[in-house]
Order: C-alpha cells, then sequence, then structure tokens
C-alpha cells in the first residue's frame, strides 16, 4: 500500500466514512493485481524472441501514444514555452 492509500483510508475512517475506507480497501487489492498483470501476461506469453521483440515494440509505441495524450492534456500555453 502506498502513503497515499493509506493515508486517504485512514482518513475515511478518522471521520466517520467507515464504508469509503471499505471501498478503497478493495480498489487497493485490485490496484495490487493490475499491477502485477503485465509481468504475468509477459512471463507466459511472450516466450521467443520474436514476441519479445513485439512485446517491447508494443511497449513502445503505447508509451509514444500516453506521452502524447499527456502532453494535448496538459499541454502549455505557447507564450510559456
Amino acid at each position: 500500500m502506498t502513503q497515499e492509500e493509506f493515508f486517504v483510508i485512514e482518513n475515511c475512517r478518522r471521520i466517520g466514512l467507515d464504508d469509503l475506507a471499505r471501498c478503497y480497501e478493495q480498489v487497493k487489492k485490485d490496484e495490487a493485481f493490475h499491477a502485477r498483470l503485465g509481468d504475468m501476461i509477459v512471463r507466459k506469453y511472450v516466450v521467443t524472441d520474436e514476441h519479445r521483440a513485439n512485446a517491447i515494440w508494443g511497449a513502445r509505441r503505447l508509451r509514444e501514444e500516453m506521452l502524447h495524450y499527456y502532453d494535448t492534456i496538459y499541454a502549455l500555453p505557447e507564450e510559456t514555452v
């Protein structure tokens, strides 16, 4: 659990939002699984050099797309660049 998750859950409990704290506890469990999912898939299905090359290509392409979307959403105004 990250410090942020800990503080959110504990603060929900502190101010009497026990139901919300329980929801965040479930989200925390789901996030732990999702964080491991990519590694699990790679270990199971990427078994040849060709698979590895394709996986690396796909990861790099995804990174490019994510950076593009990030730059689009959080673009700086021209006068500050």
